[in-house]
């Protein structure tokens, strides 16, 4: 953006200003912990300490950890909030039995949750309890007869030391933040996603 400016009193000047791009479509710049052969990763997964650590299992080892909604070009969480939830909101009143409270963030995450289950863009990012769920989707799309030296990530999170941090709320105005949380899953009464 370039811009020049006068004013009354006799100053003028002008500016230059850049806007820094994410880097979010460059390759991922996290070093992973090698793991040899699939013997090798459950030696490795067993000896961690359950209820712990959440994992995520990606297809490919370069890609960096975004979500759909970050992935399709989208950023504006305002707009997202403001316009993408209510329409939600309605949209998935509509059509299920269940009562969406969104000011419950139980209620708010099963929402989202929902809409990602069927497609739609969100801020969130699904991880699993199991190292072995996340290894299912890491490599769901590896045919079985498949030679290739394809290599995927499985990233691991503390937990513990994350939950220590301030929780958000709310995705709007807060910066990106990571909440960990069971949701509720709407479909299912009485059981937790």
């Amino acid at each position: 953006m370039s811009i020049q400016w006068s004013s009354s009193i006799g100053t003028s000047g002008s500016a230059i200003a850049t806007a820094v791009k994410t880097r979010g479509g460059l390759p991922s710049d996290l070093i992973p912990t090698r793991v040899q052969g699939w013997n090798g990763f459950k030696r490795r997964m067993n000896a961690v300490e359950q209820k712990r650590y959440i994992f995520r299992g990606q297809p490919n080892n370069q890609w960096r950890l975004r979500t759909s909604f970050h992935r399709t070009g989208r950023a504006d969480l305002e707009r997202y909030e403001t316009l993408d939830v209510p329409d939600l909101l309605r949209i998935f009143s509509a059509v299920t039995s269940h009562v969406f409270h969104p000011a419950n963030p139980l209620d708010r995450a099963a929402l989202l949750n929902l809409a990602q289950h069927h497609g739609y863009p969100t801020p969130m990012l699904d991880w699993t309890w199991s190292p072995y769920v996340a290894a299912f989707f890491a490599f769901q799309h590896v045919k079985r007869n498949e030679t290739s030296r394809r290599k995927i990530r499985i990233f691991k999170l503390d937990c513990a030391a994350w939950n220590e941090l301030p929780r958000a709320d709310k995705l709007f105005p807060f910066m990106p933040h990571l909440t960990v949380l069971n949701r509720h899953s709407p479909d299912s009464p009485g059981s937790w996603a």
